[in-house]
């Protein structure tokens, strides 16, 4: 005796009627695919000209369009909207690509193609200018979540406003998946460090509003004259909230042009340093074997060494570094350490009668800055074994001087 068939439950059978009817109106969302694939190009362009696929710093992400308040407030509004195709590194862009797979293709079905992209990047730059007011602020900020959230916020009151026309069940179950989704992750994002949760709110709050004032498909089917109009309003809507919360940010906690520039100024003004430190000792090694006299040594430490310690002190003069940022006391102590060497080779000598060795003009003065000179290599060399981690270290540490800081003179 073959088994009964079991009647199909109606929400179920109603259900499915509904799916197949949204996949219907919508067989392929290519728009959120098309969003996909432009992110995931985005992070493969990256990775191509040599961005770390894993942990990319912070200075190349903005580079390649992070959100940072001081660079918005410059007039690079761009930012609001590149930075969220920007992702740091292939988790963060995995995670990301999930919940737009996941959301977006229910979303794109309920509004369309055209409404729902506008959602999307309303929703992207609603969450950058919000995020102006908290993360970047000192941080760079960058990634699609806040646009997820707000397609997360669209889908949700798209339920709760059309409760009464939908399948309960599949109400139901948008409201508890999605739900999860957003209080789950906003969680986490207060829990743990380095997550722009204020571009989750914003978003979320953007997809929210645009919800309440947008039709469903529906209803855009029946009345497409009235559906446009509310689509216009919409967007006039979040256009008018992004604008706000980009003017009203408070200005920004950490410039980041002046950071970064003050960082690569600093590598560069180091390797100058060590440059002419090393020169000097090659030249030590010159003057030992023989093969440069000690006038000739003397002469050089004022047409050569000194304007050479002279250029690196004015270079490390014009370094900023960020209040409590770790190398600062180490470009201090190269500064002071720079300054007296150029004063040490650009002091004048005098050679005594029936003597070829040249001698310092003013020994007192000389000896007291060969002593600065000593002490402060070993306060660098403590420095630079002390430093919080590689990130935080030149290149490589400043040169320990030669034994005479002027090899000419004895």
């Amino acid at each position: 005796m073959s088994p009964q068939l079991q009647p199909v439950p109606a929400a179920a059978a109603e259900e499915h009627q509904f799916h197949d009817w949204l996949h219907a109106l919508a067989p392929r969302t290519w728009v959120s695919y098309g969003l996909i694939a432009l992110n995931v190009a985005v992070w493969a362009w990256m990775v191509a000209r040599g961005v770390d696929a894993f942990h990319p710093p912070a200075e190349l992400l903005l580079q390649w369009g992070g959100n940072a308040a001081s660079e918005v407030q410059r007039g690079q509004v761009w930012r609001l909207l590149t930075a969220t195709f920007v992702h740091s590194g292939i988790v963060h862009l995995v995670m990301n690509m999930l919940g737009l797979w996941a959301i977006g293709q229910t979303a794109e079905r309920i509004y369309g193609h055209r409404v729902f992209l506008g959602i999307y990047l309303g929703s992207a730059l609603a969450a950058s200018a919000l995020s102006l007011h908290f993360s970047a602020q000192k941080t760079v900020s960058v990634g699609a979540s806040g646009a997820v959230f707000g397609l997360a916020g669209v889908v949700l009151v798209a339920v709760l406003r059309h409760r009464d026309t939908m399948p309960r069940l599949f109400g139901k179950q948008m409201l508890r998946g999605i739900g999860f989704f957003v209080v789950y992750s906003l969680a986490q994002g207060f829990l743990q460090a380095g997550v722009d949760n204020a571009a989750h709110v914003g978003g979320l709050l953007a997809g929210a509003l645009m919800g309440c004032i947008l039709p469903v498909r529906p209803d855009l089917l029946r009345a497409r004259p009235q559906a446009r109009g509310r689509a216009v309003l919409a967007l006039a809507a979040v256009a008018a909230l992004v604008v706000g919360l980009a003017a009203l940010a408070p200005p920004a906690a950490v410039d980041f042009q002046r950071k970064y520039a003050g960082a690569a100024a600093f590598e560069l003004a180091m390797r100058n340093f060590n440059a002419a430190m090393l020169r000097l000792g090659q030249e030590s090694q010159l003057l030992r074997a023989g093969k440069l006299s000690a006038q000739q040594s003397d002469e050089r430490s004022r047409s050569v060494h000194a304007p050479a310690f002279r250029q690196v002190q004015a270079e490390l003069a014009a370094v900023w570094l960020p209040p409590g940022d770790p190398r600062n006391a180490l470009l201090q102590e190269v500064r002071q350490q720079a300054g007296w060497m150029a004063e040490v080779q650009g002091m004048a000598s005098v050679t005594p009668p029936g003597s070829s060795q040249p001698q310092p003009a003013d020994p007192a003065r000389m000896a007291a800055l060969q002593a600065a000179i000593q002490a402060s290599s070993q306060r660098l060399a403590l420095l630079i074994r002390t430093q919080n981690g590689p990130q935080n270290r030149p290149e490589r540490g400043p040169e320990p001087p030669a034994k005479s800081t002027r090899p000419g003179i004895q």
